[in-house]
């Protein structure tokens, strides 16, 4: 109403010119909304569907679609409600799911499943399914698995003898990397880490040069973890987009899948997450650990008033000398009458 009143009441009115971005803040919302998103999450116990609700002995393996509502039942089985929450927290008011979030894959010795969520949004509008439940996103695996069809951006592999998770990954990782070879960058993959690298996302530009990063890989793992056995092997698969894995801590230690991605998902908001892979794909590990800790003392050393900040100064550069201590005694301040002060004040 306030850009739209004066026009009623003055059809001379021009409406004011909108506020541009600056250069490094639209250059870094370019790079971080060309970046796409890849989730793989493994489940290291055997997942599984069950296509019918009445399994003959009354013994399932996984969730199954209910005969009498047409909902999910047990969807706790097989940690499926810990799939459900890693998707559901993917999703965002307006375009259903996070729009720089591609896929996910999920991944187990049993089951794999991938999720293409604009697709599955799309499908979602068309039917009238507002919001991400349990129905949609174990209901639609489960009706693929029963009739095959891939209309809602969701297929199934399910083997009598177990699915290759090595050979799955590694082929969905090099599909990832065709695609951002042809966008001109890498892919990178990201695991989740106690013993990784904290990450420091204080800067919106990148600090160090490098390839353009156009596509992450998160490898996240159920409330047991990957194992190291698996470990081994998927981190092994995900070098066929051709860079090396990158070990990365989220804050606030061990966290649920969920939650650490929406972690990282915060940051990549802020514009930093890009940056800050593109420093430790740079330096290393060691070297980053080094050059964050440098960071953080000329951070911290910056006087807390801007009017003394001086710009232009590397991050890297040592902070500068702290002056020792002048002790002045104590004296007791003059006392003076307010009128006094006032007519020693100038005019």
């Amino acid at each position: 109403w306030l850009k739209v009143l004066p026009a009623f009441f003055n059809p001379s009115h021009q409406p004011t010119t909108p506020r541009t971005k600056s250069p490094a803040m639209a250059s870094t919302t370019t790079a971080a909304s060309a970046t796409r998103y890849h989730i793989l999450y493994f489940e290291n116990s055997k997942l599984g569907l069950e296509v019918n609700h009445d399994v003959p002995g009354g013994r399932r393996c996984g969730p199954s679609e209910c005969s009498g509502c047409s909902g999910v039942a047990d969807a706790h089985l097989g940690r499926w409600d810990n799939v459900h929450a890693v998707l559901r927290g993917l999703g965002k008011e307006g375009s259903g799911f996070r729009e720089e979030v591609s896929q996910v894959l999920v991944l187990s010795p049993g089951l794999s499943v991938v999720y293409h969520l604009q697709k599955l949004h799309q499908w979602q509008r068309e039917n009238r399914q507002g919001c991400i439940t349990e129905k949609l996103v174990l209901g639609r695996a489960i009706h693929v698995l029963r009739t095959g069809e891939d209309e809602s951006g969701v297929s199934v592999v399910c083997k009598d003898g177990g699915v290759p998770v090595g050979d799955v990954a590694r082929k969905w990782a090099d599909n990832i990397r065709n695609s951002a070879e042809g966008r001109g960058g890498v892919a990178v993959p990201v695991v989740l880490d106690m013993r990784g690298s904290k990450l420091l996302t204080c800067f919106r530009q990148p600090q160090h040069q490098g390839a353009a990063i156009r596509d992450v890989i998160i490898l996240v793992g159920g409330p047991k973890g990957i194992g190291d056995t698996w470990k081994e092997e998927l981190e092994e698969a995900l070098t066929a987009t051709g860079q090396a894995v990158v070990h990365v801590q989220v804050p606030g230690g061990a966290l649920h899948s969920a939650g650490a991605i929406g972690a990282l998902m915060v940051e990549h908001d802020k514009g930093a997450l890009v940056p800050a892979l593109m420093s430790l794909r740079f330096l290393g590990a060691d070297w980053y650990a080094q050059w964050s800790k440098q960071a953080m003392q000329w951070i911290h050393s910056m006087p807390k008033d801007r009017s003394q900040w001086q710009y232009g100064k590397r991050v890297y550069s040592e902070p500068a000398a702290k002056k020792p201590r002048v002790e002045v005694e104590d004296k007791e301040p003059e006392r003076t009458e307010p009128w006094a002060v006032a007519l020693s004040c100038p005019e």
